[in-house]
């Protein structure tokens, strides 16, 4: 049982490593191909377009079962995945950078595949360099600087002090709100078969890639589907949107008079009871955000 990183969906959702200013699909819908490579769990999808996923040398189906994939967007190696938000994106606020948090880990949690998330990025781990190091004369090795030059970050710190590579707790109580939200879709995803498909060939059947213009989606979107009667989920179907624009796109509920529809996140929050949907009714999704709908039989 041998698994590798997938180092396409971690480029995909935050931009390239090489690139410390380059953004990914988070950012601005970019690198979308990739992030699919991921949501299948590397398997081979007639969804994704191999000849556009970037970031791995492998850009081709890995085999037959998910796991092989491991999904990913933060690991020991390079900046952290908020150090990485500021430097694409400065001068933002915290709440601005929670969300994106949020965002790029939800898209690992609901991936196929096996998901990895590094201890503190539940509440926004940052190796950014203390002052009192940046003004000691000794040279800084496999740095990053924020464009506007007022916040430098360490990238691999192995041979770095425990003050940046220790968990800083402080930042729990700060994030509270993003640590429980992880803590919640990963519930959910334990929950739910739906999410831990590994069989390739049962994937092609319960995955589907919808199309944009069958929702008035702009093109930088992402929407996919998951048939639960197909994998025996006790949600007969499952609708996830990603919306990585800066302002808020709407979903219109489709018309059943047989099924029922209801919103389980926003993206921003797992609602403690799920909300249901009347029929056409207009939903709004939010920017920065993975939104999750259900539909179940009355």
């Amino acid at each position: 049982f041998i698994g590798h990183f997938n180092d396409a969906i971690r480029c995909g959702i935050k931009g390239p490593i090489n690139n410390d200013y380059e953004p990914g699909f988070i950012h601005d819908g970019s690198r979308k191909e990739s992030v699919k490579f991921g949501i299948v769990g590397a398997t081979e999808h007639p969804g994704v377009d191999f000849t556009k996923v970037q970031g791995t040398a492998y850009a081709t189906s890995w085999g037959d079962k998910t796991w092989k994939s491991v999904n990913y967007t933060e690991i020991h190696d390079n900046v952290t995945l908020h150090d990485k938000l500021e430097l694409v994106e400065p001068c933002h606020n915290d709440e601005y950078y929670a969300q994106m948090q949020k965002f790029a880990i939800s898209l690992v949690i609901f991936a196929e595949g096996m998901p990895i998330l590094h201890a503190g990025m539940e509440f926004l781990r940052t190796k950014q360099i203390p002052e009192d190091i940046l003004k000691n004369e000794q040279p800084l090795f496999e740095t990053a600087v924020t464009s506007d030059g007022k916040k430098s970050f360490f990238k691999n710190t192995y041979n770095i002090c425990d003050r940046v590579n220790g968990l800083d707790w402080s930042r729990l109580e700060k994030f509270r709100d993003v640590s429980d939200y992880v803590s919640k879709i990963i519930a959910i995803r334990k929950e739910h078969k739906a999410f831990r498909i590994s069989d390739a060939e049962l994937l092609r059947k319960v995955l589907k890639f919808e199309e944009n213009k069958d929702f008035n989606f702009p093109e930088e979107v992402l929407v996919w589907s998951l048939d639960g009667t197909a994998c025996e989920d006790s949600w007969e179907k499952i609708v996830l949107i990603a919306n990585p624009l800066s302002f808020p796109i709407i979903f219109s509920t489709p018309i059943d008079d047989k099924k029922e529809f209801f919103a389980v996140s926003d993206g921003k929050t797992v609602f403690d009871e799920m909300k249901k949907l009347s029929p056409s009714e207009k939903y709004e999704v939010p920017p920065k955000a993975l939104a999750v709908f259900i539909q179940k039989a009355k």
